[in-house]
């Protein structure tokens, strides 16, 4: 099952030709899609992007930048983003058509302050997100006491509505844009792997151990632990890190 995850996760990344642009969070997901990309071709720019001043975000920057360091980039760039500069963007976010995104967006801004730098309108734009959901059941191991399949129903619908915004919002900026991860054969793979293996991101983690173990050593965002570490230890950090974030972004309601 580890090798036709990967057989999978590769198959649904195309060749990309011309410049390319990869955002890198510190995550599992970026990281994995840094490194397929990486092994096959330079990557031309990578970006992170961190808040300052706004606790909302839960990407390192340190951990981006030692994933970086081994996926092949030919530029990294660190972008610093405060509630001011997200205020500043919420007349430009007026004039672009896209009505469901929230009014005030810390992505748009930092994709904004990363134009004004680099012509962006010569890459292409891809992004490494949403596997870690469909392989660790909505990435949250508390959802053990929920319903899985009203949790995926919800998720695919939620990711739909969202492509949907986010093509607007890279489509202003890029010259293309991609979610390699966003392929409906991919999730259907995922969908359909037995529970235990899907809980907590048990396979994803023991693929990228397996294809990508310098990247498995770096620690996960936010979480200050390598995924290397044990079973035991993993899991109940991720169920730590899961209440706190779960009670920080339920603290003003």
């Amino acid at each position: 099952m580890i090798d036709k995850l990967y057989e999978m996760i590769c198959k649904s990344v195309p060749d990309y030709q011309g410049k390319i642009c990869v955002p890198i969070s510190g995550g599992l997901d970026s990281r994995v899609l840094a490194g397929i990309i990486g092994r096959r071709r330079k990557i031309d720019l990578a970006y992170c992007q961190y808040h300052v001043g706004d606790d909302w975000d839960d990407r390192h920057m340190d951990y981006a930048t030692e994933i970086q360091k081994h996926c092949n980039v030919d530029r990294f760039v660190k972008i610093g983003t405060s509630p001011r500069d997200v205020e500043r963007d919420e007349g430009l976010i007026e004039n672009i058509p896209f009505p469901e995104i929230q009014r005030k967006c810390g992505n748009f801004t930092g994709v904004r302050i990363l134009a004004e730098d680099t012509g962006l309108k010569e890459y292409t734009m891809i992004g490494g997100h949403g596997l870690d959901v469909m392989t660790g059941i909505a990435v949250n191991p508390l959802t053990i006491f929920g319903k899985y399949k009203q949790i995926d129903e919800a998720l695919l619908q939620k990711m739909a509505k969202n492509r949907h915004i986010l093509s607007h919002v890279y489509g202003h900026f890029f010259k293309d844009w991609d979610l390699p991860f966003w392929n409906y054969e991919l999730y259907d793979f995922c969908l359909k792997l037995p529970m235990k293996y899907r809980f907590n991101q048990y396979l994803y983690r023991k693929m990228i151990q397996k294809f990508f173990p310098e990247l498995a050593k770096i620690p996960r965002a936010d979480m200050n632990v390598p995924m290397n570490i044990g079973e035991v230890r993993y899991f109940y950090e991720r169920c730590k890190y899961s209440l706190k974030k779960y009670c920080r972004n339920h603290s003003k309601k």
